[in-house]
């Protein structure tokens, strides 16, 4: 690479290889991504709108290696009829040429510049390229480009089934970007119908076909979706479909095997504990936020949300420790007799020693163990409250079984007194008197 610091007319690409490698100038370059990892040099403004989001862009371009200038693809050649390539604008899920996707969606048509790609993960990788042999891995390249024409990505919905993987992500992008628009303008309810319809590109039918990168891709694409529907419900007090999004949020990966989603898991511990304390899961909270914080340890929100819900529990604890206060006993000398029964002195004569001391002998504390007298005043307590509760429920038991006891008999007089005044009195009839002569 060459850093040239004159900031002189800019030269044109050469047409054949650079021994001295692609001039490039900082000052005249804008950032293209927030690390600096891709620039562009605009070399012709060109006219008409910038492309939107993922749509399809037909360029000429040629791809050189920063380092020494050589020419690994030139499309005015390779392609039959000099025919343009296409490029996705802004398109981040392909495995190459993702700098050149995301500088493209920065110029305007019959534009011409040049794309600097600064960090080879934007370009080819640490792997290099199987395409192109001559571009080695972690090459840093160029890209002298012209922008003919853009149309706007196709959303038809009735050839969902045919969509290529890029496809399905990206129309899974464009809504959950909508829908971030819609939150920031408060509307929530709206921006919930964008990331709902987004996740109907992400279903399970889609992730069994997929595994390594693409499936760790489209698990962040994902995992962003139920954060975003998250964040909504924690504004509309939906806390346990909250709860829900950030399980299913962190169920996608594993931060152990790629650190890159990380960040991913702290904001659904974070969000997750949020609703969790407003539901006065307050433990639960905890848990989850103590995680957060061995992931990221200085996070602002993290540690605000700690020192809230560390006083939401010291509170209950408080509350707890007032619900029970008067009602335990004190504590007894036993724990002092204990001691000195196991002091000097507490041989063979020990317990006739401690009887002449006023202590308590083996069996005056066997039977006072018995009575539940000498051990743990708070565990004698809970069994007290506890007993008391269940003689409480016997009594009330008792009552109720009499009363219904009452009522049967009630009910089983009166149902026998309407049938005596109410029955109708059988006709006796009389047996005819037999003649004494027939006897």
């Amino acid at each position: 690479m060459v850093l040239i610091e004159d900031v002189s007319e800019i030269p044109p690409m050469a047409e054949g290889p650079l021994d001295e490698g692609i001039p490039y100038y900082p000052e005249r370059c804008v950032k293209v991504t927030e690390d600096g990892g891709v620039v562009l040099e605009v070399l012709e403004e060109g006219e008409g709108e910038r492309p939107c989001l993922h749509a399809q862009c037909l360029v000429h371009y040629i791809g050189r290696l920063m380092e020494t200038g050589s020419v690994f693809l030139d499309t005015l050649e390779e392609a039959e009829g000099h025919q343009p390539a296409m490029v996705v604008a802004g398109r981040t899920t392909a495995p190459r040429d993702v700098g050149l996707c995301l500088a493209v969606s920065m110029m305007r048509p019959g534009g011409h510049a040049r794309v600097h790609i600064l960090d080879p993960k934007y370009g080819y990788g640490e792997t290099g390229s199987f395409s192109f042999p001559s571009v080695p891995g972690n090459s840093t390249l160029s890209y002298d480009v012209r922008l003919l024409h853009w149309e706007a990505p196709s959303e038809d919905e009735d050839n969902r089934g045919g969509l290529l993987y890029e496809e399905r992500l990206e129309r899974a992008e464009r809504r959950r970007i909508a829908g971030n628009e819609l939150f920031r303008n408060g509307e929530y309810r709206s921006a919930m119908g964008k990331y709902s319809m987004a996740l109907t590109y992400l279903d399970e039918e889609f992730f069994y076909q997929l595994e390594g990168k693409y499936l760790s891709r489209a698990e962040e694409s994902k995992a962003s979706v139920h954060l975003n529907l998250a964040a909504c419900q924690i504004k509309l007090g939906d806390f346990h479909t909250c709860i829900y999004n950030c399980t299913q949020a962190l169920a996608l990966g594993d931060p152990e095997f790629d650190p890159e989603k990380k960040s991913f898991r702290v904001k659904a511990l974070y969000r997750r504990a949020l609703a969790r304390r407003k539901l006065m899961q307050s433990q639960d909270a905890m848990k989850d936020l103590e995680e957060a914080f061995k992931l990221e340890p200085r996070n602002a929100g993290v540690l605000e949300e700690l020192k809230l819900v560390r006083a939401v529990l010291k509170d209950e604890r408080e509350a707890s420790a007032a619900m029970f206060k008067g009602k335990l006993p004190k504590n007894t000398a036993a724990s002092s007799s204990f001691s000195s029964a196991s002091g000097p002195g507490a041989g063979s004569n020990g317990e006739e020693g401690m009887r002449r001391k006023g202590g308590k002998g083996e069996e005056e504390r066997k039977g006072e163990k018995e009575a539940g007298i000498g051990i743990n005043p708070n565990l004698k307590a809970a069994v007290q409250a506890a007993s008391e509760a269940e003689k409480r429920m016997k009594e009330k038991s008792t009552q109720k079984a009499g009363l219904l006891g009452l009522v049967s008999t009630f009910i089983a007089f009166f149902q026998w007194l309407a049938r005596v005044l109410f029955s109708p009195v059988p006709v006796l009839k009389k047996k005819p008197v037999q003649d004494s002569k027939s006897l």
